[in-house]
């Protein structure tokens, strides 16, 4: 697995992350799900919103030249 705040690898195609209880019952987000949070808010760009999927992203440094 790629380090937390890595650029996305063109072998990843879906990343699952889990959420983990502390011993305070604080919850937070393991090393994968921070690293989506990152992905999501700083480097892919959101394309659509579907209902009964979610949200879709795409990377945007692979559409350079796309549809030339």
């Amino acid at each position: 697995m790629a380090p937390p705040m890595a650029e996305l690898e063109s072998e990843e195609v879906d990343l699952c992350g889990n959420w983990l209880v502390q011993k305070d019952r604080s919850v937070i987000g393991d090393a994968t799900e921070q690293r989506i949070q990152w992905l999501t808010t700083e480097k892919l760009e959101r394309i659509a919103m579907i209902r009964q999927v979610g949200r879709l992203f795409i990377e945007t440094r692979e559409m350079v030249g796309f549809g030339s």
